[in-house]
């Protein structure tokens, strides 16, 4: 019984890795790709750090706050590419932070349907 439930965390797991996934290979196929500065750091907790990003996006400048929480801070005035929803153009992704998290999404759902598959095999016998 355990290997099935250890086998439905592995489902749910490469599941949520391949939505993730998907949703940052749509953002750079049909988002926006611009130079964006960064105007503002601000430490969030003990060695985690913010950055607001200002860029243009649909004729607005658009001020907004990435999501990755870095360890080194950019130093303000350093421009970075960055990828934004045409919809919703406070929603960005550094271009290299893009491409890397494809990778390690993709890998991280193809290892859970390993794992889930191991785990399957050995709880139905």
């Amino acid at each position: 019984m355990k290997d099935l439930i250890w086998s439905g965390i592995g489902a749910v797991i490469a599941v949520a890795s391949a939505v993730y996934m998907l949703r940052l290979i749509l953002l750079k196929k049909n988002g926006v790709r611009t130079d964006a500065e960064v105007v503002t750091v601000r430490e969030v907790k003990k060695g985690t750090h913010i950055h607001t990003m200002r860029y243009c996006a649909n004729g607005q400048m658009i001020d907004a706050d990435d999501s990755a929480g870095y360890t080194q801070p950019f130093e303000i005035g350093t421009v970075k590419a960055v990828y934004y929803d045409k919809n919703k153009p406070e929603r960005f992704e550094f271009e290299e932070e893009l491409k890397k998290n494809i990778i390690i999404m993709g890998a991280m759902a193809g290892l859970a349907v390993i794992f889930t598959i191991k785990f399957l095999l050995s709880g139905l016998k």
